[in-house]
This record gives structure tokens, C-alpha cells and sequence, in this order.
């Protein structure tokens, strides 16, 4: 009987996360089928498919950092704390569009507790402010 090369994805990912997809992919299916199902299974058991989601959503907001100059989350505690803060519409509308095609509870964690309001004087710009104010 072969012994497995990994004993769960975990110690799979550690060798091929810095690989190409078609090298990991190459990989994953060049093991045997009982390898294979053992590694999908412990792929499922240890939720990975949420932390790629999250790698993914802080990609996100990090390119909308670099691009724009702001920091959602960053802004987010603000307005929660009780300080609004003006933002371009193009930077609150990249994350929105990024984010449009995902799961509400795998983006809850950037929009929960906030609102964006438009700006009276300027169409540009949008207020994101605590959500608790507006509703109050």
C-alpha cells in the first residue's frame, strides 16, 4: 500500500502555493485517486474555500488602497467610532463592482455597520458614514 505524500491540503498547500495553478494542478492530479479524494476532503473539513475567498477580498481592498488612497476598513472604523469620512465615488464604486458577485457573508465584514451617502455639493464624492447614525 503507498503511503500519502501529503496528509491534508494544508501540507499540500505549503509546497504548491507558490506554484503556477497549472503547475498544482499538474501535481494534484499526477497523485493517486485515494490522495486526491483525501486532500479534497480535507480541503472541504478546513473551510479553505473561505480563506481563498478572504485572500481574495483583501486583495480587493488592497488594490483599491494602491489605486485610490484610502483604506475601507480603516475609514469603516472611523465612521462606526462617530467620524464620516468623504470619499471618491470611484473608489467606494471599484470595491462594490470587485465585490458584486460574492456571497453577502463573505463581504459582510467590510460594508456591515456603514452606509454611503451621496454628496449634496459634489457628485464625485460620497459620505460613508456609521449606519447606526443614519437610522437613528
Amino acid at each position: 500500500m503507498r503511503k500519502n505524500l501529503f496528509q491534508n491540503f494544508s501540507e499540500y498547500w505549503y509546497y504548491v502555493r507558490n506554484l503556477s495553478k497549472k503547475q498544482r494542478k499538474f501535481i494534484f492530479e499526477s497523485l493517486s485517486k485515494p490522495q486526491q479524494n483525501s486532500l479534497t476532503k480535507s480541503y472541504s473539513q478546513g473551510s479553505w474555500d473561505e480563506v481563498f475567498i478572504r485572500n481574495n477580498i483583501n486583495k480587493i481592498l488592497d488594490e483599491a488602497k494602491q489605486e485610490y488612497g484610502y483604506d475601507l476598513l480603516g475609514i469603516k472604523c472611523k465612521a462606526i467610532s462617530g467620524k464620516s469620512t468623504y470619499v471618491p465615488l470611484a473608489f467606494w464604486d471599484f470595491i462594490v463592482d470587485k465585490t458584486r458577485d460574492l456571497k453577502i457573508e463573505h463581504v459582510q465584514f467590510i460594508f456591515s455597520g456603514i452606509i454611503a451617502l451621496p454628496c449634496e455639493k459634489n457628485p464625485d464624492v460620497i459620505l460613508i458614514t456609521s449606519q447606526k447614525d443614519v437610522l437613528d
